[in-house]
């Protein structure tokens, strides 16, 4: 493996506060808002984005009838699919167009958010076909007005411009480059009902955005001082909403920790941690969060080698015992049990626990070396090192 280092590093504007940047409330209740801000963006005719996870359990109905009080009509695509391929992106598109949308909302989670983003550029750009604007193909300027409410927290997909979309015939995941929404309204009530499994994976996959946020090749202090925060969060938080599902306090707390993490892809992008989980998710089609969080320890303990001020302080904010001068091995085998036991004590299951081969495993490591995040990576992986982490990583 080999370290990147600062002459390899490309530039890069910071992506916090810009004009693009969405303005967001936060708050209990707040999904209310919908319709006001909806019409205050000039939205007359607006598609609901969702997935049938979200309609079953009723969380569309307040949103709707928030658009419909303030004179809104409204069409629906519910036909979000996890991992959202680029045929429903497609579809989405050919409907939006067909019923003359001029806004859109994005209600549920990332996969909902990255669908809309992507109608939004098939709204305004030629052609039907949302593959032909995976980067590094940029799109057009002109987008339609985008309100998102997320029902998950973990993408923070409600701040972010870049969508992750699924090329249906490489079934490799793909970036595009898109309008942020306009207006992002976080409301930890609709986080309430959601069972606990998902709720923790969502949670790692907040982890892993903040955890790639502080131990980073790009030097960012604000994007690091809201990552910092986002973990303190998470490890507090995640334990009192397992124990408490209803416990809208803890929601609310992770519920933030995933939109600051969103902010901080704004900033300095997501690493390793995502080459794994876009992978596995890819190919054995297992939650984001999930994919994202099984090999933390053993991404802590290489990071621990190249960057140990910066794992260093990651440990301290999930509240690690670390010797304030560890470093190296001491360092890597300190974090690397540490963190497997936060994981063990909040449920996040082993890939062999969840009933994959190890063979099944590793056909996942040519994806992740040339997964989209890699101008990211503060180390450089071969596909030898990947099989090697995720060998550590099958049955831990």
């Amino acid at each position: 493996m080999a370290v990147n280092t600062k002459s390899e590093m490309q530039q890069y504007v910071l992506g916090l506060p810009t004009p693009d940047f969405p303005q967001f409330v936060f708050g209990n209740g707040f999904v209310s808002m919908a319709g006001e801000k909806a019409k205050e963006l000039g939205m007359t005719r607006a598609m609901l984005v969702t997935d049938k996870g979200v309609m079953g359990a009723g969380l569309h109905t307040p949103v709707l009838e928030s658009l419909h009080a303030a004179g809104i009509e409204t069409v629906l695509f519910d036909g979000v699919l996890p991992d959202p391929p680029d045929t429903v992106v497609d579809a989405g598109g050919r409907m939006a167009a067909a019923e003359h949308v001029d806004g859109l909302v994005a209600l549920g989670g990332g996969s909902s958010m990255d669908t809309a983003k992507g109608i939004n550029v098939l709204m305004n750009n030629p052609g039907e076909e949302i593959r032909a604007y995976f980067v590094p193909n940029m799109p057009g300027p002109n987008y339609l007005p985008f309100l998102t409410i997320p029902t998950t927290a973990g993408t923070g997909a409600e701040c972010t411009g870049s969508g992750v979309i699924t090329d249906s015939k490489t079934k490799q995941k793909m970036a595009i480059t898109a309008k942020p929404a306009d207006f992002a309204i976080i409301d930890p009530q609709l986080y309430a009902g959601m069972p606990v499994k998902p709720s923790i994976y969502c949670a790692y996959d907040a982890l892993a955005h903040t955890m790639d946020a502080i131990i980073a090749k790009f030097k960012e202090p604000f994007t690091r001082a809201l990552a910092e925060k986002a973990v303190g969060l998470i490890a507090s938080s995640l334990p009192k909403m397992i124990e408490n599902p209803q416990d809208l306090d803890a929601r609310g707390d992770l519920a933030f920790a995933a939109t600051l993490g969103g902010v901080t892809l704004c900033g300095v992008g997501c690493h390793l941690s995502h080459a794994i989980g876009h992978s596995l998710g890819a190919v054995l089609h297992i939650p984001h969060g999930l994919g994202c969080g099984v090999a933390m320890p053993q991404l802590v303990e290489l990071f621990a080698q190249i960057l140990p001020e910066e794992t260093r302080a990651f440990g301290k904010c999930m509240g690690f015992d670390i010797a304030p001068d560890a470093a190296g091995t001491e360092l890597g085998t300190a974090m690397k049990r540490q963190m497997l036991g936060f994981m063990k004590a909040t449920g996040l299951p082993s890939l062999k626990e969840q009933g994959f081969t190890l063979e099944q495993v590793l056909g996942t490591t040519p994806l992740m070396v040339t997964d989209i995040t890699r101008v990211y990576w503060p180390v450089e992986l071969t596909e030898d090192d990947f099989k090697q982490v995720m060998r550590d990583a099958y049955d831990q």
